[in-house]
């Protein structure tokens, strides 16, 4: 058999992982912990592998630990195969559910924008099986089987790849009911002001379109985009909408944006995918049609603020 006379002289697997960890982690007792091993099982298991490969593979000078240069000759073969070993077997795991597709994204993005556009994505992707977490928890990659996410924020997060959706706008919206009621809105001091816990307050959004900021700010407080939108529908008062978030109340009529001035946000939303998921076609059809989705929406704001 090919290459079986190489495979005979091959050392432990687990000594070349107690080297590759403890090499990258310059540290046998960090290399036991991300191991679940003990230190001296980390050290027992690379002298055994310096010993079958007659060099020294490490410098010990105290705590920490230094390569060698043959050290860091075989470090390098070691961590490239560790690397290809695990994108071999993400790839595996991933074709065998080649069209179910795993999609993380927050509760309020879920309900307000993206549900009602699941069919429009599932004929342009025929025979995709979407599963839907949504969660305002940033989404484990490695532990819940997430193929995608959709994050809001400034897209620095590490270890993946982050592609700007839609940038937001902040601006005030309340339903036509309640524009009816309080005239042109005016007077502040009678305005009943909805509040949720965005990074752009009401009184952010007052000083960066250059409006005095009311003495009084009275209102109930949401900790939940969707109620905090349901409550302005309903007519309850003056909420700070974001673009994703009122874009198809805006369209169909029950909400309404009463000012013309709107608050750039910092933060956006983000197509996030592991590094070796990235280029998997299911993916691709899914990146493909969302940035469509999102370069169609148009909002009548016109003036728009920097923060």
């Amino acid at each position: 058999m090919i290459g079986s006379g190489c495979r005979r002289k091959m050392p432990s697997l687990m000594a070349v992982r107690a080297f590759e960890s403890a090499a990258r982690l310059g540290n046998f007792t960090a290399a036991a912990d991300e191991l679940l091993l003990t230190q001296s099982a980390i050290s027992r298991h690379v002298r055994n592998l310096e010993q079958r490969l007659g060099v020294q593979l490490f410098h010990r000078p105290g705590r920490h630990v230094a390569l060698t240069q043959d050290g860091r000759r075989y470090m390098e073969v070691a961590a490239d195969a560790f690397d290809r070993i695990a994108a071999a077997t993400a790839s595996l795991r991933h074709s065998r559910h080649a069209q179910v597709l795993t999609i993380s994204m927050p509760p309020s993005l879920a309900i307000k924008w993206f549900t009602s556009r699941m069919a429009q994505f599932l004929e342009f992707c025929p025979g995709t099986e979407l599963r839907i977490r949504a969660s305002c928890q940033l989404a484990n990659f490695d532990d819940d089987s997430i193929d995608v996410a959709i994050r809001y924020g400034r897209g620095n997060w590490p270890d993946v790849e982050a592609e700007q959706l839609i940038g937001e706008q902040v601006f005030p919206v309340c339903s036509p009911s309640y524009l009816d009621v309080s005239g042109n809105l005016s007077d502040l001091r009678k305005v009943r002001f909805l509040h949720a816990d965005l990074r752009e307050d009401w009184r952010t959004w007052f000083q960066a379109v250059g409006r005095a900021v009311p003495d009084v700010l009275h209102g109930p407080r949401f900790d939940d985009a969707t109620s905090l939108l349901q409550a302005a529908i309903d007519g309850l008062g003056l909420a700070l909408g974001r673009t994703l978030m009122v874009e198809k109340d805006l369209r169909e009529g029950r909400l309404v944006a009463p000012f013309d001035t709107a608050l750039t946000s910092d933060s956006a939303y983000w197509f996030v995918v592991p590094k070796d998921r990235a280029r998997h076609p299911l993916v691709d059809d899914f990146r493909r049609w969302i940035h469509r989705e999102v370069q169609d929406i148009k909002l009548a704001v016109p003036r728009v603020a920097a923060a």
